[in-house]
């Protein structure tokens, strides 16, 4: 039970997270910049341009940026458009004609069934 209210918690707050991804790549590039200037820069072995790991941060951006295009692209399937619309019709009416419908619709035995009699047994107190 512990288990599952956990992951229920955990998959909540990754789902309310996911608009954010952009701002938690600064984030997180933020905690580990350190860490990222020494061993992931493309300009670590260059300290006259000041790059500061940005380099790095701005391919993850884009990267981030390209992903949700191609996921998209993959959701959409590539189909041919198809004309479904008829303009002349088939020999039938799309409408009904005054006289085939009924004059009133019956409402039916059900409204005679109704009674409130049974409510105010439901909402009582607790006897002790």
């Amino acid at each position: 039970m512990l288990f599952r209210s956990i992951l229920a918690y955990l998959l909540l707050f990754s789902v309310a997270l996911q608009p954010f991804r952009r701002e938690m790549t600064v984030i997180l590039f933020e905690f580990n910049k350190a860490y990222i200037v020494k061993n992931l820069c493309e300009n670590r072995n260059r300290p006259q341009l000041h790059c500061g790991g940005k380099c790095y941060l701005t391919k993850q951006l884009k990267a981030q940026q390209a992903q949700p295009d191609e996921a998209t692209a993959e959701r959409i399937p590539h189909l041919p458009v198809m004309p479904w619309f008829c303009t002349d019709p088939v020999g039938f009416p799309l409408t009904t004609p005054v006289a085939l419908l009924p004059a009133s619709i019956p409402a039916g035995r059900y409204t005679e069934s109704v009674t409130t009699s049974f409510l105010p047994g439901v909402f009582q107190p607790p006897r002790d």
